[in-house]
């Protein structure tokens, strides 16, 4: 068996703290890839035993040029001789011989000391610090029964690393770790143990690293694996490409309008949930008042001015199609600034959790073709106080409606899209996606009494097109920074509201 009392070796830990700042650079998980790396320091070492090969979970500091630091998550192998060289993130000579250090995710013997910790539910010491894990009692034996179970590694290049268990559970193990509440885990546990919203995969457990100072931060969550076509991106990106081949309009009785009522039940129904706990302080509803209304239209206004400025900068590098978009969204900003009046009419209503970071990718369509939603950590570019904030729900039913009409572009862009009843036929698709979604939303919403909701059709409505020109405006100055190919799509979304009548 293996031993894991190597990664306490100085040699060890040395040849680590010299190597991985070169090798963080290179992964796509690490998030400071803009910030120059001063050092890194291992500042606990998990051992894990019963495997192979000596494997250890450990967590580093990694501190930067400029102020501050972060700390990620790394599970290791050590292996003797040319064994695992090509993939090592360093070498070191010790007793032995030589051996390499190196991403234990492709071990089984790691993926299972993970599912043991859910299973057991004990905390685990290392030489400074704790794993704690928490667990529903009553998924203690749904995890048992797949112990035995063989384990997969879902994408192990993305920003969180996903491993499955048999066909029964999913675990996602988080690189980056940030303190406090995680909100995936938080919100997760709520819908699926206390609220009993069936569209998201049931909660397992969690394990969270508690440093020596007492911070918590959350490095694993187990669910139920959900057996999938793929996410409600790709599905409905192909739903739509077949529409267009085909040469006929979606009607009322079309798989779109189908898919559309259904996203709109689904999206309702989770809302309803949030909005059903009345003693936990951190997820009961609260009334929307006046601080909260100038919030939101203050960061609505400051984005757009940003917006403004960078749009008058770029001009002379824009392609003509979005010169001329970006000339007309100038000449109407005053008409765009004054839209922001539509989150007033949300005051005294209810502000509840929301998913946060609510698009079709964030949903996968189910085997038996319904949709469950997944990933409520919201934007995980913004911290974690900010990402747990209470809000309107229609900030979710923002980002649905912006989530078809980039659907739309996408597709455009990819059949290259240039005569006028193919054009038409997409603009025609995204309007029986968007009035099916909302009609189906407002309904289910209303049948559960709807305390989220404005009472007039009207201040719907308008609340509705302040939280899509507040999503907007940040798609176009993420677009304007990063794809400015892509800055047509969010552009044409906003300049449906530059005139009065709009």
């Amino acid at each position: 068996m293996s031993d894991s009392s190597h990664f306490h070796d100085p040699r060890v830990r040395d040849a680590l703290q010299q190597a991985l700042p070169g090798y963080l650079r290179g992964r796509r998980w690490f998030g400071d890839k803009a910030r120059d790396i001063r050092s890194v320091q291992i500042v606990a070492t998990f051992d894990i035993s019963g495997i192979a090969v000596p494997t250890a979970y450990v967590v580093i500091e990694v501190a930067f040029e400029d102020v501050g630091g972060a700390r990620y998550a790394l599970p290791l192998a050590l292996s003797f001789g040319s064994d695992g060289n090509s993939d090592a993130i360093c070498t070191v000579e010790l007793d032995r011989g030589q051996a390499a250090i190196r991403d234990a995710l492709l071990e089984p013997g790691f993926r299972n000391w993970v599912l043991r910790l859910l299973i057991g539910a004990n905390p685990q010491q290392a030489d400074t610090g704790r794993l704690v894990i928490d667990r529903p009692n009553d998924a203690r034996g749904r995890l048992k029964r797949i112990e035995a179970a063989p384990s997969r590694v879902l994408g192990v290049e993305q920003s969180n690393t996903s491993l499955v268990y048999g066909d029964d559970v999913f675990v996602k193990l988080f690189r980056r770790l940030q303190p406090g509440v995680n909100p995936d885990v938080e919100l997760t546990r709520f819908l699926t143990v206390r609220a009993g919203f069936e569209n998201t995969p049931a909660f397992f457990g969690s394990i969270a690293y508690e440093s020596s100072s007492g911070d918590s931060t959350v490095i694993a969550v187990a669910q139920e694996f959900v057996e999938s076509v793929g996410d409600g991106w790709s599905y409905v990106l192909e739903m739509l490409e077949r529409q267009l081949a085909s040469g006929v309009q979606a009607g009322s009785d079309s798989e779109s309008a189908i898919i559309a009522r259904r996203l709109g039940e689904v999206t309702a129904t989770m809302h309803r949930a949030l909005a059903s706990e009345s003693w936990d302080a951190d997820l009961s509803p609260e009334a929307i008042r006046n601080v909260d209304t100038d919030r939101w239209r203050s960061g609505y206004l400051t984005m757009l001015e940003s917006v403004v400025s960078g749009l008058e900068r770029a001009q002379p590098s824009m392609d003509a199609r979005t010169n001329e978009l970006a000339m007309t969204l100038l000449e109407l900003a005053s008409g765009l600034r004054d839209r922001a009046e539509g989150f007033e009419r949300l005051l005294g209503r209810a502000k509840t959790r929301v998913h946060g970071d609510y698009h079709l990718g964030q949903l996968l369509r189910t085997v038996d073709q319904d949709f469950a939603v997944i990933d409520f950590e919201g934007e995980p570019q913004r911290p974690i106080e900010e990402r747990r904030l209470k809000t309107s729900p229609l900030k979710d039913v923002a980002g649905m409606l912006r989530s078809f009409a980039y659907a739309r572009g996408t597709v455009a862009a990819r059949l290259e899209l240039g005569g006028a009843s193919s054009a038409a036929g997409s603009v025609a698709w995204e309007r029986l996606m968007r009035t099916n979604f909302l009609d189906a939303y407002l309904s289910t919403a209303a049948a559960g009494g709807a305390p989220f909701l404005p009472h007039s059709p009207a201040d719907v409505q308008a609340a509705i097109a302040a939280w899509e020109l507040d999503k907007t405006v940040y798609e176009v100055h993420y677009e304007l920074n990063n794809r400015p190919d892509w800055l047509w799509i969010p552009l044409s979304g906003m300049l449906k509201y530059g005139t009065p009548n709009s």
